[in-house]
């Protein structure tokens, strides 16, 4: 990997040596995207993300117009989503 990641052992690690940060990133995605850099992952497919198939993508690309990982995070709908459940989150509290 590059630019201070290097692997960890269980679950794909990823470990930032200069301020030790750990993110398990790598589990939510399938292994031959588990290591990638960040930048690369918000533009690999959808269907890099665990548990969703190929046949899923091909439906988020026919009615959302969804093809990558970034398609999915930038989506209208699925932000106004996480905004809506937030809001209600921080309410109930």
């Amino acid at each position: 990997m590059g630019r201070g990641y290097t692997a960890g052992v269980s679950h794909f690690r990823l470990v930032y040596k200069e301020r030790t940060t750990m993110a398990d990133i790598g589990i939510h995605f399938d292994k031959a995207y588990a290591l990638r850099e960040f930048a690369d992952l918000a533009d690999a497919p959808v269907d890099a993300l665990a548990g969703i198939s190929a046949a899923d993508a091909v439906a988020l690309k026919k009615a959302l117009n969804i093809v990558t990982i970034r398609d999915l995070a930038e989506n209208k709908f699925v932000q106004v989503a996480q905004a809506v459940t937030a809001l209600a989150a921080a309410g109930s509290k």
